[in-house]
């Protein structure tokens, strides 16, 4: 009789103890989620206050653009992802998926991530700025991302708005446009005077 007991009992304990833990474990997995912060830009900007963490306030992502940017809305993360782990005193964020960090070489995000956060509003028409493609585009390789060209804690990006910037930043692939460029004699076209976005649209897909 008492070992007729022993196994009726030992199936319910099995499930007591397991299943509280099965049920502690997925709400552990999905508490280890990051959130948005709720102070935003200003859980940031404890340690983050440099000069260029200041530009970016003001420029074409900031509300110095006076669009309804996501940046106007979640700040620093709109761009590079919750940071309540990273801002975690308890942690420092160790141990936890890391934030978006972009450009290139180590202690960046993978390329994928990194185009999918920029494209996540460049890819859609947003008050006066303009959509961007770029996948499938001549430059949609894999040693490209945005960040390659462009600059983002300024308050205006260069490779946009200064011509000898984007040039340069022409040039560092194609230097050999440097002297072997058509120079359309005989059609009154001053290259000189003209960026190489003047014709080039170098977000648009290749025409098949």
């Amino acid at each position: 009789m008492r070992k007729k007991f022993i196994v009726a009992v030992l199936p319910g304990l099995a499930w007591i103890i397991l299943f509280p833990a099965g049920f502690l474990y997925a709400q552990n997995s999905d508490q280890r989620q990051p959130q948005f912060t709720e102070s935003g830009t200003e859980a940031c900007m404890v340690c983050h206050s440099g000069e260029k963490m200041q530009a970016i306030q003001e420029g074409a992502r900031g509300a110095g653009s006076g669009l309804p940017t996501p940046m106007v809305e979640r700040g620093c993360e709109s761009c590079h992802g919750p940071g309540s782990f990273h801002v975690s005193r308890a942690h420092g964020g160790s141990g936890f998926p890391n934030m978006i960090n972009f450009g290139e070489g180590a202690n960046v995000a993978p390329r994928e991530i990194q185009l999918g956060a920029c494209l996540d509003c460049h890819s859609e028409t947003r008050g006066q700025a303009s959509e961007i493609v770029f996948i499938n585009s001549p430059h949609d390789e894999k040693e490209i991302n945005c960040a390659t060209c462009h600059t983002g804690h300024v308050a205006r990006d260069p490779v946009v708005t200064d011509m000898a910037v984007q040039s340069e930043s022409c040039f560092s692939c194609h230097d050999k446009m440097r002297e072997e460029h058509n120079p359309f004699d005989g059609m009154s076209i001053d290259l000189a005077s003209l960026s190489c976005a003047t014709c080039h649209d170098v977000h648009a897909v290749r025409m098949k």
